[in-house]
């Protein structure tokens, strides 16, 4: 499954005035904070190895890596823990929704995020936040079955 790809966004709605770098940015910094998690496939750390390790050592960013890893973020990306996150969060745009509430204030496009450490910091703490509480939901749920079969 796909669920990203860069080339999604350059459309009309993208500004003119950006480098088509930007349309990387969000699903960079997806990608970024889950090599971070370690919700990363096998595959894709056996074929980016070391670019990952260059954003481990913080040489590149997570949307320069995505941008060298073809800009796609599909289930080939993640494991299986991540991709039922990504199905759960990533794929029904709350990610997004997410993104918006952080940085809308007063970018005209939230393409106009700017590449950096400090506004990755500021994914990873609302990336961190809805992975614990999908972990806990995940759990209950879990728990919950086990308790039915029982």
């Amino acid at each position: 499954m796909v669920y990203d790809k860069a080339k999604w966004h350059l459309n009309e709605a993208f500004p003119k005035d950006l480098p088509s770098f930007q349309s990387n940015v969000h699903c960079g910094f997806f990608l970024g904070w889950a090599i971070n998690n370690n919700l990363i496939s096998d595959d894709f750390r056996d074929d980016y190895s070391n670019e990952i390790t260059q954003f481990n050592m913080g040489y590149l960013t997570g949307p320069q890596l995505f941008e060298i890893s073809d800009s796609v973020l599909s289930s080939d990306e993640l494991n299986e823990t991540g991709n039922r996150f990504a199905m759960d969060y990533y794929a029904t745009n709350i990610y997004f929704d997410d993104y918006e509430k952080y940085f809308a204030n007063g970018n005209d496009c939230l393409f106009r995020v700017v590449d950096s450490d400090e506004n990755f910091a500021v994914v990873t703490q609302f990336l961190n936040e809805r992975y614990a509480t999908w972990r806990k939901t995940q759990a209950s749920t879990s728990s919950d079955a086990n308790s039915a079969s029982n």
